[in-house]
C-alpha cells in the first residue's frame, strides 16, 4: 500500500495568470454556457472585471475564488493552484 501524505497550503502553488484566465473563459462557455456579463453578476462584479480575469490582467480576490468554484462546481484548489506532490 502506498503512504498518502495529506496536502497542506504549502502544496499548494497558484498557476499562472495565463492557465487561470484560460480556465475560467473555459469554465463560463463551457462549462456554464454564460456571457461575461452574466457570469459577472452572478460573482458580484462587473463585466470588466471579468474580462480582467479572463485576459490574465488580474486575479479574483480569495472570496470571488470560492463563488467561481461553487459555481462551477469545482473546488478553488481545481482552478487556481497547481498540487505539487512528491
Amino acid at each position: 500500500m502506498s503512504k498518502i501524505k495529506p496536502l497542506d497550503e504549502n502544496d499548494y502553488k497558484l498557476k499562472s495568470e495565463k492557465e487561470i484566465a484560460k480556465e475560467l473563459r473555459k469554465i463560463r462557455i463551457t462549462q456554464l454556457n454564460l456571457t461575461q456579463e452574466s457570469i459577472a453578476k452572478l460573482c458580484g462584479i462587473s463585466r470588466t472585471a471579468w474580462g480582467h480575469y479572463e485576459k490574465g490582467r488580474c486575479l479574483p480576490a480569495r472570496e470571488r475564488m470560492v463563488k467561481i468554484a461553487a459555481l462551477a462546481n469545482k473546488t478553488v484548489q481545481e482552478i487556481f493552484y497547481d498540487v505539487q506532490e512528491d
